[in-house]
Order: structure tokens, then C-alpha cells, then sequence
């Protein structure tokens, strides 16, 4: 099965799940990075979470050279510079890390779809800081590896799972659960779609866990809003 693997440049989260595949043997016929503001925001973000830390993120380059892997950086993961680089292969997936919203253009090139690893649980948490956003509502906490349609994190999910938040003494430590655990369900994700015994579902088959929140789909988390819910999550 050929797949091309997209992430913000040097973007952590991405970087894990990049490993993970490779590790078990997955291998990309090309990684695309995204150079940009985006990225060097999103990038910085997750590595100031870990600043205190003895955590060390895999580069891109290292993970690309040990596996021989075609590496190309492009201004937009949605620019005609990357349909190029994309169109010139066969393509059944298209793996995503953490990119910014992918238009059809793209998405629509693999035979079997593009596949996105969100950091929240779905349905109940789309768009940015996911996380962020559950503390603050109460809602579960975890991952989803969905494929992408035209909206926002609405795509049919393949498999999900919960993270116990109280089990995560810091946000740190949620974080970092949750980068390990989109690293596993994108593992198994793809071994199951390689296999033929995955299964997609519906998010409109698929219930709330907290029926009382109205608001589903959030925008980026302002600073303080970080600093709440690192707050409220650290007691």
C-alpha cells in the first residue's frame, strides 16, 4: 500500500506518529513538510508544553535519511507545488500529522481517502486545541483517526478511544498520552485499511458522550485559555 505522509514542519505530535509507522514497517513513498508561520506557531506551541522535560522529539530529517525516504518542504500543504509532488504517484492514502485544513485538491488524490489524526474525541470535540477546549467543557478527552471530508474533523471515523484525564497529574502528561495514543490508533488505523478489516463510521452514528454541550467545533485556544484549563486541570 503506498502512502504519503504530511506534517507541519518538525511538528512533535506528527514527528511520533511518522516514527511509530516506521517502526512497524510502514513506510512513506514521500514525506511533505510545511514550512510557515502555521507551522512554527503549532510547532512552538507543543514544544513549550515540554521545555522542562527530558522528552526528546524525533527530527524529520533523521526519521527521512534512516529509511531513505524523498523528503520535500513546500510554502502550503495545499498549493499546486504539492498536488504536483503528490500527482506524480499512485497513491491509496494520504497520512496526516499535523497540518492545516486540507482542501479537496488534495484530499481527493489517494484511491482510498486521506486519513487525519485528531487529538480529541470525536464527535464530541472538533477543531483546534481539542484538548484545551474538553477540560474547560468537561468534555472526554482522547483521540479519533478519522478521514477527511469538505468540513471540519466531520469525516468518517475508523477508531477512537478515550483518555482517563484523571489519570494525568499534569498537562504534560495529558499531552503527551495523547501524542502516544494518535500514534498507536494511526499504526492501527492503517494496518487495518492494508488488512481490509477496517471499518468506517458515520459521526452521525455516533452518539455524545456529554449531551448538555451545545458548541462542537472550536477555534484556537487563546493563551489564557490555555492557562485555565492547565489550571483547572492541575487543581
Amino acid at each position: 500500500m503506498k502512502f504519503a505522509y504530511l506534517n507541519l514542519r518538525e511538528h512533535p505530535r506528527g514527528n511520533i506518529i511518522l516514527q511509530r509507522l516506521l517502526k512497524n514497517n510502514l513506510i512513506p513513498s514521500i514525506v511533505i513538510e510545511e514550512q510557515s508561520s502555521l507551522a512554527e506557531k503549532n510547532r512552538n506551541s507543543v514544544l513549550s508544553t515540554f521545555e522542562n522535560s527530558d522528552i526528546k522529539f524525533p527530527t524529520t530529517q533523521e526519521l527521512s535519511k534512516d529509511f531513505d525516504i524523498p523528503l520535500f518542504t513546500v510554502d502550503n500543504h495545499n498549493s499546486d507545488q504539492c498536488k504536483n509532488l503528490l500527482n506524480g504517484l499512485v497513491l491509496d492514502l494520504i497520512v496526516l500529522g499535523d497540518t492545516r485544513i486540507i482542501k479537496d485538491n488534495i484530499r481527493k488524490i489517494p484511491k482510498i481517502g486521506t486519513l487525519n489524526s485528531h487529538p480529541g474525541y470525536l464527535p464530541d470535540v472538533k477543531g483546534n486545541n481539542p484538548y484545551i477546549w474538553a477540560i474547560i467543557h468537561n468534555l472526554p478527552q482522547g483521540c479519533s483517526i478519522h478521514f477527511i471530508d469538505e468540513n471540519v474533523d466531520t469525516g468518517d471515523v475508523i477508531l477512537r478511544q478515550k483518555i482517563n484525564v484523571q489519570q494525568c497529574k499534569s498537562y504534560q502528561q495529558l499531552l503527551q498520552n495523547i501524542n502516544d495514543l494518535c500514534a498507536d490508533l494511526m499504526l492501527q488505523a492503517i494496518q487495518q485499511i492494508e488488512n481490509k478489516t477496517y471499518s468506517r463510521i458515520p459521526q452521525s452514528k455516533l452518539k455524545f458522550e456529554n449531551q448538555d454541550h451545545v458548541d462542537r467545533e472550536f477555534f484556537a485556544a487563546s493563551l489564557e485559555v490555555k492557562k485555565t484549563a492547565i489550571k483547572k486541570l492541575e487543581g
